[in-house]
This record gives C-alpha cells, sequence and structure tokens, in this order.
C-alpha cells in the first residue's frame, strides 16, 4: 500500500496546483511510514519515534563491543548511515556517541579501581586504551582526580 503512495507521490507533477495539493497532503499523511525513525524537537528536548527497543539494542551493542567499537561498526551492524546513526545515539541517549563511550570506559574504570589491585596501566590497556597518558587524561578531564587519587579516595574508611 505505502509503495503504491510512493509511486503516486512521484508521479505528481509540480506544475499543476491541484496535484500538488494532492501531493503535499499525501505527504503529510504518510510521512511517518517512509520516515519511521524521524527526529523532531519539543522544546529542548528531542522526541523520536520509535519504541525503546531500539534504545536497548543500541545500548547493548556499545555496551558488548566498547573496548574497540566506533561509530562506522555501529552504523554497519544496524544497517544505517553513519550520520543517521550519530543522530539517533544523540536522540537516544542525549550524548554524542564519543561521550557515551568515554562514560562507559570510565564506568569500567572506576569499577576496577574500586574491585581490583590492577596497575593503571594494565586498567587502561584493558579498557582499549593503547596509551596510558591518554587514559588518565580523560579520567582526570571527567571525574576530576586521576586514577590514582580516585583509588586513594575510594578505598579511605
Amino acid at each position: 500500500m505505502i509503495r503504491n503512495y510512493r509511486k503516486k507521490l512521484s508521479l505528481c507533477s509540480l506544475n499543476n496546483p491541484e496535484k500538488k495539493n494532492i501531493q503535499i497532503a499525501l505527504w503529510i499523511i504518510f510521512f511517518p511510514y517512509f520516515f519511521p525513525f524521524s527526529i523532531r524537537k519539543y522544546g529542548d528536548k528531542p522526541f523520536i519515534q520509535h519504541n525503546d527497543t531500539h534504545r536497548q539494542q543500541y545500548i547493548a551493542y556499545i555496551n558488548e563491543h566498547f573496548r574497540t567499537i566506533t561509530l562506522a561498526q555501529v552504523a554497519k551492524y544496524f544497517s544505517v548511515s553513519i550520520a543517521h546513526c550519530s543522530r539517533l545515539i544523540k536522540a537516544l541517549t542525549g550524548k554524542h556517541f564519543t561521550d557515551l563511550v568515554r562514560d562507559i570506559h570510565l564506568r569500567h574504570a572506576k569499577s576496577l579501581l574500586k574491585s581490583s589491585n590492577m596497575k593503571i596501566y594494565d586498567i587502561s590497556h584493558s579498557l582499549g586504551y593503547e596509551n596510558q597518558e591518554t587514559f588518565i587524561r580523560s579520567f582526570k578531564k571527567t571525574v576530576g582526580l586521576t586514577p590514582g587519587q580516585f583509588r586513594q579516595a575510594s578505598s579511605l574508611p
């Protein structure tokens, strides 16, 4: 049914005002079917037309592969363009992809710093950081403490 209306929309000539009105009316009626993931803004918060299952699927996939994940890998897995994937993740989580991955890294780092005696070097490599200094800089920028200071502060009684 939707394919038939798509054909009718494309066959309408914009030169004829009556057909143009028909085309506009059909687009208004069938827009949600053509673009089911369209993002609309209401105030400051984005509203996205889909159920919470998409959010859970994206988050689960990113959490599963957070050590080496890229936006291109997520887009390829869900069969969407990189730009659309980026917009969708922003709408679903309220965060940009890189911020989301960094937050996941830091959540795991905090957990490891509190519960294990692993060296900071080993923690940074287990989280996918190639360079320990990058991990420390990112951790300090977000948390406000270096990983060593965080470990000391969390181990105090």
